[in-house]
Protein backbone atom coordinates (compact mmCIF):
# COMPACT_ATOMS: atom_id res chain seq x y z
CA UNK A 1 0.00 0.00 0.00
CA UNK A 2 1.74 3.71 -0.93
CA UNK A 3 1.18 4.76 3.43
CA UNK A 4 3.53 1.77 3.75
CA UNK A 5 6.07 3.65 2.31
CA UNK A 6 5.64 6.49 4.57
CA UNK A 7 7.96 6.42 7.72
CA UNK A 8 5.73 5.17 10.98
CA UNK A 9 6.77 8.05 12.87
CA UNK A 10 5.51 10.40 10.65
CA UNK A 11 2.38 8.38 10.34
CA UNK A 12 1.82 8.45 13.88
CA UNK A 13 3.16 11.93 15.36
CA UNK A 14 3.26 14.05 11.99
CA UNK A 15 6.76 15.64 10.15
CA UNK A 16 8.85 16.39 13.00
CA UNK A 17 8.75 20.68 14.13
CA UNK A 18 12.80 20.47 12.81
CA UNK A 19 11.88 19.16 9.34
CA UNK A 20 9.48 22.31 9.01
CA UNK A 21 10.09 25.34 7.13
CA UNK A 22 8.60 29.18 7.36
CA UNK A 23 7.13 28.55 4.23
CA UNK A 24 5.24 25.60 4.96
CA UNK A 25 7.23 22.74 3.05
CA UNK A 26 8.70 20.20 5.00
CA UNK A 27 12.37 18.60 4.77
CA UNK A 28 12.33 14.90 3.73
CA UNK A 29 14.43 11.92 2.38
CA UNK A 30 12.66 9.84 -0.50
CA UNK A 31 14.43 6.86 -1.36
CA UNK A 32 13.49 5.81 -5.07
CA UNK A 33 14.20 2.15 -6.14
CA UNK A 34 17.73 1.17 -7.21
CA UNK A 35 16.39 1.35 -10.92
CA UNK A 36 15.31 4.35 -11.16
CA UNK A 37 18.08 7.41 -11.93
CA UNK A 38 18.09 10.74 -9.83
CA UNK A 39 17.71 12.68 -12.69
CA UNK A 40 14.18 10.88 -13.36
CA UNK A 41 13.30 10.95 -9.60
CA UNK A 42 14.17 14.99 -9.51
CA UNK A 43 11.99 15.42 -12.13
CA UNK A 44 8.89 13.58 -10.66
CA UNK A 45 9.28 15.51 -7.70
CA UNK A 46 10.07 18.44 -9.09
CA UNK A 47 6.12 18.42 -9.66
CA UNK A 48 5.80 18.49 -5.68
CA UNK A 49 8.67 20.61 -4.63
CA UNK A 50 11.77 21.46 -4.92
CA UNK A 51 15.07 19.14 -4.49
CA UNK A 52 17.62 20.78 -1.83
CA UNK A 53 20.00 17.79 -2.01
CA UNK A 54 20.98 14.25 -3.68
CA UNK A 55 22.78 11.30 -2.45
CA UNK A 56 23.35 8.43 -5.02
CA UNK A 57 24.88 6.36 -2.14
CA UNK A 58 21.11 5.70 -1.20
CA UNK A 59 19.89 6.70 -4.59
CA UNK A 60 17.80 9.17 -2.59
CA UNK A 61 17.18 12.92 -2.56
CA UNK A 62 16.87 15.78 -0.18
CA UNK A 63 13.79 17.68 -0.51
CA UNK A 64 11.64 20.50 0.19
CA UNK A 65 7.73 19.72 -0.47
CA UNK A 66 4.02 20.75 0.87
CA UNK A 67 3.05 18.34 3.86
CA UNK A 68 -0.50 17.39 2.99
CA UNK A 69 1.85 15.84 -0.89
CA UNK A 70 3.03 13.09 1.37
CA UNK A 71 0.79 10.58 0.24
CA UNK A 72 0.68 11.70 -3.50
CA UNK A 73 4.29 11.56 -3.56
CA UNK A 74 3.82 7.44 -1.80
CA UNK A 75 1.84 7.22 -5.01
CA UNK A 76 4.55 7.49 -7.43
CA UNK A 77 5.59 3.88 -8.21
CA UNK A 78 8.94 4.97 -8.36
CA UNK A 79 9.23 5.72 -4.61
CA UNK A 80 10.56 3.20 -1.99
CA UNK A 81 10.22 5.02 1.06
CA UNK A 82 9.74 8.29 2.44
CA UNK A 83 10.85 10.18 5.85
CA UNK A 84 11.42 13.06 7.50
CA UNK A 85 15.32 14.68 7.31
CA UNK A 86 16.83 14.29 10.85
CA UNK A 87 16.62 16.66 14.05
CA UNK A 88 19.59 18.86 14.22
CA UNK A 89 22.59 17.06 15.37
CA UNK A 90 24.02 17.58 19.17
CA UNK A 91 26.95 16.12 21.07
CA UNK A 92 25.87 13.04 23.29
CA UNK A 93 28.92 12.41 25.77
CA UNK A 94 27.29 14.56 28.62
CA UNK A 95 24.96 11.98 28.67
CA UNK A 96 26.50 8.97 28.46
CA UNK A 97 26.35 8.54 32.16
CA UNK A 98 22.61 8.11 32.51
CA UNK A 99 22.62 6.61 29.76
CA UNK A 100 24.24 3.55 30.88
CA UNK A 101 22.94 4.04 34.45
CA UNK A 102 25.99 5.01 36.14
CA UNK A 103 24.46 8.16 38.14
CA UNK A 104 22.59 5.15 39.85
CA UNK A 105 25.45 3.57 40.98
CA UNK A 106 27.35 6.72 41.97
CA UNK A 107 24.74 7.40 43.94
CA UNK A 108 23.96 5.93 47.26
CA UNK A 109 23.08 3.28 48.37
CA UNK A 110 26.55 1.92 46.16
CA UNK A 111 28.53 5.19 45.97
CA UNK A 112 30.77 3.64 43.19
CA UNK A 113 33.62 6.29 42.44
CA UNK A 114 36.31 3.98 40.90
CA UNK A 115 38.44 3.65 44.15
CA UNK A 116 41.25 1.69 43.79
CA UNK A 117 40.80 1.12 40.42
CA UNK A 118 43.62 1.75 37.60
CA UNK A 119 43.44 2.07 34.01
CA UNK A 120 45.81 1.56 31.76
CA UNK A 121 44.88 4.08 28.07
CA UNK A 122 46.59 4.25 24.80
CA UNK A 123 45.95 6.69 22.78
CA UNK A 124 47.48 9.30 19.76
CA UNK A 125 49.37 11.28 22.86
CA UNK A 126 49.28 11.19 27.12
CA UNK A 127 46.43 12.52 29.16
CA UNK A 128 47.07 15.86 30.54
CA UNK A 129 48.78 15.63 33.94
CA UNK A 130 47.83 18.96 34.98
CA UNK A 131 44.18 19.19 34.22
CA UNK A 132 42.16 20.22 36.94
CA UNK A 133 39.23 17.15 36.55
CA UNK A 134 42.91 14.93 36.18
CA UNK A 135 44.80 16.36 38.82
CA UNK A 136 47.08 13.63 40.73
CA UNK A 137 45.49 10.88 38.97
CA UNK A 138 47.10 10.36 35.58
CA UNK A 139 50.72 8.63 35.16
CA UNK A 140 53.00 8.27 32.00
CA UNK A 141 53.19 4.95 31.16
CA UNK A 142 56.13 5.76 28.69
CA UNK A 143 58.39 7.90 26.56
CA UNK A 144 58.68 10.04 23.05
CA UNK A 145 55.10 11.47 23.02
CA UNK A 146 53.20 14.64 24.18
CA UNK A 147 49.77 15.46 25.68
CA UNK A 148 47.03 15.20 23.56
CA UNK A 149 43.39 16.60 23.50
CA UNK A 150 41.86 13.42 22.05
CA UNK A 151 43.60 11.45 25.41
CA UNK A 152 42.24 13.71 27.98
CA UNK A 153 38.99 14.27 26.19
CA UNK A 154 38.86 10.43 26.80
CA UNK A 155 40.34 10.40 30.26
CA UNK A 156 37.82 12.62 31.04
CA UNK A 157 35.11 10.88 29.89
CA UNK A 158 36.49 7.97 31.79
CA UNK A 159 37.51 9.35 35.60
CA UNK A 160 37.21 13.19 35.28
CA UNK A 161 35.56 14.35 38.89
CA UNK A 162 33.90 17.51 36.79
CA UNK A 163 35.45 20.25 39.06
CA UNK A 164 35.41 22.71 35.89
CA UNK A 165 31.88 22.28 35.10
CA UNK A 166 31.21 25.25 36.42
CA UNK A 167 33.64 27.29 35.22
CA UNK A 168 32.45 25.77 31.52
CA UNK A 169 29.04 26.79 32.14
CA UNK A 170 27.58 24.17 33.22
CA UNK A 171 26.22 23.01 36.72
CA UNK A 172 28.29 21.57 39.57
CA UNK A 173 30.18 18.38 38.27
CA UNK A 174 27.78 18.38 35.45
CA UNK A 175 30.75 16.71 33.25
CA UNK A 176 32.05 14.25 35.79
CA UNK A 177 33.13 10.75 34.09
CA UNK A 178 32.69 7.27 35.52
CA UNK A 179 34.50 6.87 37.96
CA UNK A 180 35.65 10.30 39.62
CA UNK A 181 38.46 8.37 41.63
CA UNK A 182 40.17 5.84 39.46
CA UNK A 183 43.75 6.69 38.55
CA UNK A 184 44.88 6.26 34.84
CA UNK A 185 48.22 4.61 33.72
CA UNK A 186 48.58 7.06 30.17
CA UNK A 187 50.43 5.66 27.35
CA UNK A 188 50.96 6.52 23.26
CA UNK A 189 49.15 3.90 21.05
CA UNK A 190 51.39 0.97 19.82
CA UNK A 191 53.27 0.29 16.86
CA UNK A 192 52.97 -3.06 16.53
CA UNK A 193 52.50 -6.23 18.28
CA UNK A 194 55.93 -5.92 20.14
CA UNK A 195 55.24 -2.55 21.34
CA UNK A 196 51.70 -3.48 22.69
CA UNK A 197 53.42 -6.83 24.58
CA UNK A 198 56.02 -5.38 26.40
CA UNK A 199 53.58 -1.94 27.60
CA UNK A 200 51.10 -4.65 28.56
CA UNK A 201 52.75 -6.28 30.52
CA UNK A 202 54.16 -3.21 32.10
CA UNK A 203 51.27 -1.60 32.60
CA UNK A 204 49.82 -4.67 33.95
CA UNK A 205 52.50 -6.52 36.22
CA UNK A 206 53.84 -2.70 37.19
CA UNK A 207 51.13 -0.73 37.38
CA UNK A 208 48.61 -3.41 38.35
CA UNK A 209 46.12 -1.71 35.65
CA UNK A 210 42.44 -3.46 35.93
CA UNK A 211 41.47 -2.80 32.35
CA UNK A 212 42.57 -0.92 29.69
CA UNK A 213 41.02 2.12 27.11
CA UNK A 214 41.82 2.21 23.12
CA UNK A 215 39.06 4.76 21.54
CA UNK A 216 41.11 4.79 18.34
CA UNK A 217 41.96 2.29 15.23
CA UNK A 218 43.93 1.80 12.31
CA UNK A 219 42.77 2.61 8.72
CA UNK A 220 42.64 -0.59 6.12
CA UNK A 221 41.25 -0.61 2.62
CA UNK A 222 38.16 -1.81 2.68
CA UNK A 223 38.46 -5.14 0.34
CA UNK A 224 42.12 -5.21 0.80
CA UNK A 225 44.51 -8.12 2.07
CA UNK A 226 44.11 -6.94 5.82
CA UNK A 227 40.53 -5.88 6.40
CA UNK A 228 38.29 -8.14 8.41
CA UNK A 229 41.75 -10.33 8.78
CA UNK A 230 42.29 -12.02 12.68
CA UNK A 231 45.41 -10.21 12.60
CA UNK A 232 48.40 -10.68 14.95
CA UNK A 233 47.00 -7.47 17.17
CA UNK A 234 43.69 -9.13 17.71
CA UNK A 235 45.46 -12.50 18.74
CA UNK A 236 47.35 -10.50 21.03
CA UNK A 237 44.64 -8.17 22.68
CA UNK A 238 42.98 -11.21 23.02
CA UNK A 239 45.17 -13.09 24.56
CA UNK A 240 45.50 -9.89 26.79
CA UNK A 241 41.75 -9.66 27.54
CA UNK A 242 41.97 -14.03 28.50
CA UNK A 243 44.64 -12.68 31.21
CA UNK A 244 48.01 -13.98 29.98
CA UNK A 245 49.73 -11.34 31.46
CA UNK A 246 48.25 -12.73 34.86
CA UNK A 247 45.09 -11.46 35.04
CA UNK A 248 41.79 -10.94 32.57
CA UNK A 249 42.09 -7.44 31.34
CA UNK A 250 38.68 -5.97 30.43
CA UNK A 251 38.35 -3.59 27.73
CA UNK A 252 36.49 -0.25 27.58
CA UNK A 253 35.97 2.25 24.64
CA UNK A 254 36.56 1.15 21.08
CA UNK A 255 39.52 -0.09 18.88
CA UNK A 256 38.45 -0.01 15.27
CA UNK A 257 39.96 -0.87 11.94
CA UNK A 258 38.21 1.55 9.43
CA UNK A 259 34.93 0.70 10.50
CA UNK A 260 35.39 -3.10 11.93
CA UNK A 261 34.76 -3.07 15.27
CA UNK A 262 37.10 -5.20 17.07
CA UNK A 263 36.72 -4.22 20.97
CA UNK A 264 33.58 -2.83 22.56
CA UNK A 265 33.79 -2.45 25.93
CA UNK A 266 31.34 -0.09 28.16
CA UNK A 267 32.86 2.33 30.77
CA UNK A 268 30.26 0.38 33.14
CA UNK A 269 33.58 -1.91 33.73
CA UNK A 270 35.52 0.33 36.09
CA UNK A 271 32.31 0.59 38.28
CA UNK A 272 31.96 -2.79 38.24
CA UNK A 273 35.45 -3.50 39.09
CA UNK A 274 35.13 -0.55 41.58
CA UNK A 275 31.87 -3.01 43.44
CA UNK A 276 34.56 -6.02 43.33
CA UNK A 277 37.11 -4.53 44.85
CA UNK A 278 35.04 -3.52 48.23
Amino acid sequence: MPEDKISPYIRKYGVGEWAKNPDGTVNLTILFFKDISLDEAEQAISNYGKVIGKSALINGLIVAVPENSLENIAQEEIVQWINQVPPPPKTCNDGSRAAISVDTVQAPPYNLDGTSVIAGQWDSGWVDTTHDDLKGRVTIGDTGSSTGDHATHVAGTMLGNGTLSELAGGTALQWRGMATKATVISYEWWNDVAELDDEYDEAINTYEIDLSQNSWGFTWNIGGDNYGHYSDFDVAIDAVIRGNKGKPIPKCGLLVMKGQLVIVENMIALLIRALQKM
